[in-house]
């Protein structure tokens, strides 16, 4: 598998995590640093007209809000737990 398609297949999982954790492409396009369509652009399959490579630098900011967003869910998971055993 090719270093091109290894970064776009870890982008789309965390684009995928974040739209299931409530984000809107807007939001994670700008979390970017990019616009939305360029986001999409990102998501196309290399080769396809309109894909564009993924900078490493744009990867890292959502896979970093990704990490962040489930350490989050983790946390209200914990707090949810904590609030049934005080009862």
């Amino acid at each position: 598998m090719s270093e091109a398609m290894n970064t776009r297949d870890a982008y789309l999982r965390s684009r995928k995590f974040l739209k299931r954790a409530g984000w809107t492409p807007a939001r994670m396009a700008t979390q970017m640093g990019v616009s939305e369509v360029t986001a999409r652009q990102y998501a196309q399959t290399p080769g396809l007209p309109g894909s564009r490579r993924i900078p490493a630098d744009r990867l890292k900011r959502l896979q970093d809000a990704a990490r962040q967003e489930a350490v989050n869910l983790v946390m209200h998971a914990a707090n949810l737990v904590d609030k049934d055993d005080r009862r």
